[in-house]
């Protein structure tokens, strides 16, 4: 039986008005209570936001990737779900052993139930019940959590420890018309359009991972769960192979709405982080997929610790503001580590 599959775990009741409200862990059936619960308080008003049906929670808390499925929910016997702290759970190296973390993704609750239960409140209720269940600094715990809650920051910082690791800021280029002024792959350098991962992508990425103390594991599994299989949003990739054939990169490309209305998004990569010609290679990708879109702009996030930063902004990408920032709540790392250590990319988030 998968973590998450099991019959739910109650850690915490507390009555309101006569009737319980229980706080426990997720198990089959909560699916369309979720649901409903999300999209009775987060309307589509944002290019980046997607409604919640039933194909988008499967798949973004399938635990066909990493074997578990770790929500905590307030259900009420007669309202059911009014709440939720869901995360996707994620498989993280971490000073070269492998440990968990999670996106903390979809935090809600009912906007008439948000004051009930133990003060400050059920949000800080179900953050604390899923800190308690899940995070830790056991290797089977948590070793952190990380997300992007603007509308909750403050509540979350002072009663759940988050802490703003970065600001999560664009390097973005406005893409030429003409060939010649885009970025020129190196001679000898093959890009290709593929499918799905190639074999090779798990040696790729333990390539691109040498020197990193901090990453998300990106094999070929978590790709195709991630890009492949989402079932609301395309994504592109691309395979760069130097002049002996081997794989020396992956792109990954998309549009969304997140910094403009319509934008190209270099929303993740593996690239090793001194391969100066394959950088060439998959930003060239990139930059004729968003010529042909007629977007105008390619954007990507990455850290400005990361020296592909640099290379990126030698070809012409500039800083642009998202209004985002980072937030991390750890439990077996340190946050001022973290802000030199993470490589992050946009498609180290649901918001693209």
């Amino acid at each position: 039986m998968r973590r998450g599959d099991e019959p739910g775990e109650i850690l915490s009741e507390f009555e309101y008005r006569g009737e319980t409200v229980r706080i426990r862990t997720f198990q089959p059936g909560d699916e369309a209570g979720l649901i409903d619960c999300y999209n009775s308080i987060f309307p589509v008003d944002h290019p980046s936001q997607l409604p919640q049906t039933r194909a988008l929670w499967d798949w973004k808390f399938s635990t066909a990737v990493s074997g578990r499925r770790e929500v905590v929910l307030a259900d009420h016997e007669r309202a059911g779900v009014i709440g939720a702290y869901p995360c996707v759970p994620l498989r993280v190296r971490l000073r070269g052993e492998e440990r968990w973390a999670s996106q903390i993704v979809d935090l809600m609750v009912r906007h008439d139930w948000r004051r009930v239960g133990p003060r400050p409140g059920l949000f800080v209720t179900l953050g604390n019940a899923f800190y308690q269940r899940y995070c830790g600094g056991a290797s089977e715990l948590q070793a952190f959590n990380y997300g992007w809650p603007v509308p909750a920051w403050r509540i979350g910082q002072r009663y759940l420890r988050y802490e703003n690791v970065r600001d999560w800021n664009f390097l973005a280029k406005e893409v030429p018309v003409e060939e010649d002024r885009l970025v020129q792959a190196p001679r000898g350098f093959e890009i290709v359009e593929v499918d799905r991962p190639a074999r090779e992508v798990d040696d790729l990425f333990e390539r691109a991972s040498v020197g990193s103390e901090l990453t998300l594991v990106k094999d070929r599994t978590y790709l195709q769960w991630r890009y492949v299989e989402h079932p609301e949003r395309d994504y592109r990739l691309f395979e760069c192979r130097g002049p002996r054939g081997g794989l020396r990169g992956m792109a990954v490309y998309t549009r969304g709405g997140l910094l403009r209305p319509d934008t190209s998004f270099l929303c993740d990569w593996l690239v090793a982080p001194g391969d100066e010609p394959a950088v060439r290679c998959l930003v060239a990708a990139c930059e004729r997929a968003a010529r042909h879109d007629e977007t105008g702009v390619l954007a990507g996030v990455f850290n400005p610790a990361d020296p592909r930063f640099g290379m990126l902004q030698d070809l012409g990408y500039r800083v642009w503001d998202s209004g985002y920032f980072l937030v991390v709540a750890p439990f077996a790392v340190d946050t001022l580590w973290m802000r030199g250590a993470w490589p992050f990319t946009m498609g180290d988030s649901d918001l693209i």
